[in-house]
């Protein structure tokens, strides 16, 4: 698993930022490469992840069904793969931590490093 910190005044991050989550103000931004992502969208034991899907081609965000914040539902522990060219973006909350993970497959990794790093 490959990863990069990812600079908030650049203009790519700067607009995810603005659509995923625009409440965030923090620094600790991070891109990520995996094939899949196990979702997690729920509080558990101090800790909770908020995930949405980033289209980096139209910009478009895709919230995540209602029943992934219940832990009891099956749904909520699903792993999926992530296609090319789409962004999960999420915001942690680990006790007063917050951080965003970008996550991305590795052929998504690969081109957004180039672009989003060599500015």
């Amino acid at each position: 698993m490959n990863e990069v910190k990812l600079s908030r005044s650049h203009p790519d991050v700067k607009e995810m930022l603005k659509r995923c989550y625009p409440e965030y103000r923090g620094r600790r931004i991070t891109l990520v490469e995996r094939d899949s992502y196990q979702m997690s969208n729920y509080w558990s034991e101090g800790s909770r992840s908020y995930v949405v899907a980033y289209d980096l081609a139209t910009l478009k965000v895709t919230q995540p069904h209602t029943a992934t914040s219940n832990p009891f539902e099956g749904v909520a522990h699903t792993t999926i793969e992530i296609p090319f060219g789409v962004a999960l973006v999420e915001h942690r909350y680990i006790g007063d931590y917050q951080a965003i993970r970008v996550i991305v497959n590795g052929d998504t990794f690969t081109r957004m490093v180039t672009e989003v790093t060599s500015s």
